[in-house]
């Protein structure tokens, strides 16, 4: 038996998400009808995470077993050749022995890209409007809520079916990003950069506490009614979910 992590990143605009589902186009479905033509019968498999329609990755972990023995660099080729544009392989590598991609990874980071301004068309697919003025230091000093140890039950999707709802946020912060228009050298552009992670995240909980960012940080909502909900894990959660588009699983950490 051979143990093989396949490291893969895609844009997740034409995608209704990365696992199977029959009759929508999917990552899941793309990536393992190569891997079997290469590769053969697969003993088992498993993935680092299952993103939401138009939500992106940049490192999506998926092990596999399989009784045939390749050649490491010229599968990596074969496997870029074989997908489609939308989907990139960033490597292929023989592990000592198998392990679950999602239950053994220790923790995720995601990236949130938006801007409170205009941005160039063709980046469209990848970031989210904003309409407020507010500086970095107010999105840290909400961020600064989260990290911790919390129940985040109303910070998931209704049916959700995890058994726990308690998740460690171990970093939150926001950054300022300069973008340089590709047509026009002259021209730039401000986005901002919100990286987040934790030892795991609930289904939507990512793009659930942006929403709640969002809102208090323009004054929609307290901090301090953010901060009873966390605390107290009871209350109603009243704040928007944000659009996947802007969403990328940034790191998967072992």
């Amino acid at each position: 038996m051979n143990n093989y992590c396949l490291c893969i990143k895609y844009d997740g605009a034409s995608f209704f998400g990365f696992q199977s589902q029959p009759n929508q186009r999917n990552v899941q479905d793309k990536v393992f009808a190569i891997i079997r033509k290469i590769f053969g019968k697969i003993n088992k498999h498993s993935f680092s995470g299952r993103t939401d329609s138009g939500v992106h990755a940049e490192n999506q972990h998926i092990h596999f077993v399989s009784d045939k023995k390749v050649d490491i660099q010229k599968t990596e080729y074969s496997i870029s050749r074989m997908l489609p544009i939308d989907i990139s392989i960033v490597s292929l590598r023989y592990i000592r022995s198998y392990k679950d991609a999602r239950r053994e990874a220790v923790s995720r980071e995601y990236k949130y890209l938006f801007a409170h301004n205009d941005y160039p068309y063709y980046l469209n697919s990848r970031i989210v409007k904003v309409n407020n003025n507010c500086s970095i230091k107010d999105y840290n000093n909400v961020a600064q809520v989260f990290i911790g140890t919390h129940d985040f039950i109303y910070f998931r999707k209704k049916g959700s079916e995890e058994k726990s709802s308690i998740r460690t946020i171990e970093n939150f912060s926001f950054k300022n990003k300069l973008f340089y228009d590709i047509y026009d050298n002259d021209k730039s552009f401000n986005l901002i950069e919100a990286h987040i992670q934790a030892d795991s995240f609930l289904y939507r909980m990512v793009r659930n506490i942006m929403g709640a960012v969002f809102e208090v940080v323009s004054g929609r909502k307290t901090i301090e009614s953010l901060q009873e909900l966390l605390k107290t894990g009871s209350g109603k959660f009243n704040y928007p979910v944000v659009q996947a588009k802007g969403l990328t699983l940034y790191k998967v950490n072992y």
